[in-house]
């Protein structure tokens, strides 16, 4: 067979059919593999995202159960805090009543002494240490710290001697020349 020119033009064409066939097969191969990458890619973010979700869900799950919890603290805070109030309100009507009998009393020593500051008696207490009965331990001295009217005759007079302390009931009497007398009532050693 005699080789024609429309033979190198076929063969030529052949070939270029082969080189182009084989071109785009390897570039199908190309993207059949990114397809493939990209669809593990794809699955291993889903992957990731679904385990962050989770654990995001589970953080929304404990802080709704925190928060749960802190509403139900708060809310019996509230509560506390309302019980507080009223108990306050009385507390304070109480004062102002405890106050008002207190003055009287001022009221009262104030006219039966002729003191005008009733206030001198419980000074005159607190100087006057040998009127505490109890005798003191381990070598200290008993002195008064603090003294309050119980009544418009009495004082309750706390001591101590820094190792015992105690508190005694003490009345007292004024004469007309304002010269303070007291007597010892009852007097209770803490232990």
């Amino acid at each position: 067979m005699k080789f024609k020119w429309y033979h190198g033009t076929i063969l030529l064409l052949i070939l270029l059919l082969i080189f182009t066939y084989v071109v785009f097969e390897n570039k199908i191969k190309e993207k059949e593999n990114t397809i493939e990458s990209l669809e593990m890619i794809n699955q291993e973010t889903q992957t990731e995202l679904s385990s962050q979700i989770n654990s995001l869900e589970t953080k929304i799950i404990e802080n709704e159960e925190q928060i749960k919890v802190l509403n139900n603290s708060l809310v019996a805070t509230n509560e506390v805090l309302e019980g507080a109030e009223e108990q306050n309100h009385v507390l304070l009507e109480q004062l102002d009543q405890f106050q008002r009998n207190y003055m009287f009393i001022y009221d009262f020593i104030s006219n039966r002494t002729g003191l005008d500051d009733p206030d001198l008696i419980l000074e005159d207490l607190l100087q006057h240490s040998e009127r505490i009965e109890t005798p003191p331990v381990l070598g200290g001295t008993m002195y008064f710290y603090d003294a309050k009217f119980v009544s418009e005759f009495w004082v309750y007079g706390a001591f101590e001697d820094g190792h015992i302390t105690g508190g005694g009931l003490y009345a007292f009497d004024v004469s007309e020349a304002g010269q303070i007398t007291w007597t010892t009532l009852f007097e209770k050693v803490v232990e």
